[in-house]
């Protein structure tokens, strides 16, 4: 059975290369500007959880949903090392 959530849902999609960005705008500035409300980003799913499942009753839930657009980093930024 599914915990009930707070009347005020925010969803956060956001790239975790801006993890920062997004813990001090909606950690700190909401709470304080906003009240009882929960912003939700994907960094509270767990490991072994149905993470596609849980993402769209969140989306499905929220009142609002914000996407944080990070600046294009160059291609190689973007790039996962190669093993050697």
């Amino acid at each position: 059975m599914s915990a009930v959530l707070p009347t005020r849902q925010i969803f956060v999609s956001y790239s975790h290369h801006d993890a920062h960005w997004r813990g001090a705008l909606f950690d700190t500035y909401l709470d304080s500007t906003f009240g009882d409300c929960h912003v939700w980003s994907d960094a509270q799913l767990r490991a072994g959880e149905a993470w596609a499942d849980e993402i769209a009753r969140r989306l499905q839930g929220c009142s609002v949903a914000v996407c944080l657009v990070s600046a294009p980093r160059p291609a190689a930024a973007r790039q996962a090392p190669r093993g050697g």
